[in-house]
């Protein structure tokens, strides 16, 4: 766990996330982060929340039951998909 401070940026306020945790989370200035409040409080994250969710969905209505392979053939793909 890191303890933050907040800190004013400009005419907002903002928190600085210490090198260690921007390494940990593989982040670099402009890089996006998404906040999600959940029952234990919030979980900042470099990962879109329910991202998980939509690939696998879109993967069920393709047909895909696992990561498709470079050679594989889906109802959602085309041939000159597949050759690129």
């Amino acid at each position: 766990m890191s303890a933050l401070k907040l800190t004013q940026i400009g005419n907002s306020v903002g928190v600085i996330l210490p090198k260690e945790v921007l390494a940990r989370l593989k982040l670099a200035k402009g890089d996006t982060v998404y906040l999600t409040e959940n029952p234990d409080g919030v979980t900042l994250t470099p990962y879109q929340p329910h991202f998980d969710e939509q690939v696998e969905a879109g993967r069920s209505s393709c047909g895909i039951t696992a990561t498709p392979s470079a050679h594989s053939r889906s109802k959602c793909a085309s041939d000159a998909e597949l050759d690129r």
